[in-house]
């Protein structure tokens, strides 16, 4: 951007850094700030993500340095957990370092995806309702058109009990013919 429009009158650039297999470890923004990222090459996923990133890094750390968000990932390199950047609450008057988490469990087998938000304090997990539910279905062979997808909100009450309490898209259990469309 040219001074005359408050810019610096040079050129922004960016950097994308890539290893052997085509991973992005490095992302160096306009400002020169980086993000590194590492993967399970095994199992295709993204492991950590550190934005800000620092190195060597100083003593003191400052706050807004390697934000560290880590992932676990199922076999297929899919995020099953995801652990946000340390942070301080004030929880019941306590400061406490929390991290922001989604849980997420695939059902294949039902074509559905359950997600569950909250925090982690250490190890201990504390979900935060509504969870989120979506469900995909197969087209009906005997209509034209696409498929269905229903999303719901849920509360999780612990122990794997899903209590049903709000419908963000009501899922439809049949589908209506299109224009055109025909039964066979």
């Amino acid at each position: 951007m040219s001074p005359s429009q408050n810019g610096s009158g040079i050129a922004a650039t960016t950097e994308t850094h890539y290893d052997a297999w085509g991973y992005v470890e490095k992302r160096v923004n306009e400002l020169g700030i980086v993000t590194k990222f590492t993967y399970d090459r095994a199992r295709g996923g993204l492991t950590q993500r550190i934005a800000n990133h620092v190195d060597p890094a100083p003593s003191p750390l400052p706050a807004d340095t390697n934000l560290t968000t880590d992932y676990l990932i199922d076999d297929l390199g899919r995020p099953t957990e995801r652990l946000k950047p340390a942070h301080q609450v004030n929880i019941a008057g306590v400061a406490t370092g929390i991290r922001s988490a989604v849980w997420t469990h695939y059902k294949d087998a039902e074509n559905e995806v359950v997600i569950i938000r909250g925090y982690k304090i250490g190890n201990d997990a504390h979900p935060v309702n509504p969870m989120s539910i979506s469900r995909s279905f197969e087209p009906d062979p005997g209509l034209t058109g696409g498929s269905m997808t229903s999303q719901i909100a849920a509360e999780y009450a612990g122990s794997g009990t899903v209590s049903w309490f709000s419908r963000l898209k009501p899922p439809s259990p049949r589908l209506s013919p299109f224009p055109g469309s025909r039964r066979t």
